[in-house]
């Protein structure tokens, strides 16, 4: 009824600053970072040339969701939402 959600479920032992965090950041653009970083990525096409040579072919997006769905599968956690405040 109250207080219970399909999508989610509630976390009771979260530290005292993740708590005031939707306080502080009151709608969904308070939260968003923009920045840039340079990435290199030799390692990446090095591997990507390897698997074309076996007969794969690999983009860097295909990489980057395998890499998502790893995260969250090994931390759970970082897949949280607040719900009103």
């Amino acid at each position: 009824m109250f207080g219970h959600r399909s999508d989610g479920r509630k976390v009771k032992n979260i530290p005292p600053f993740f708590k005031v965090i939707p306080n502080i950041m009151l709608t969904r653009n308070d939260s968003q970072v923009y920045f840039k970083q340079d990435i290199v990525l030799n390692g990446m096409d090095e591997y990507i040339s390897k698997k074309a040579k076996e007969g794969i072919k690999l983009s860097y997006m295909d990489i980057i969701y395998a890499t998502v769905v790893r995260i969250i599968a090994e931390r759970p956690s970082l897949n949280r939402f607040a719900m009103n405040r």
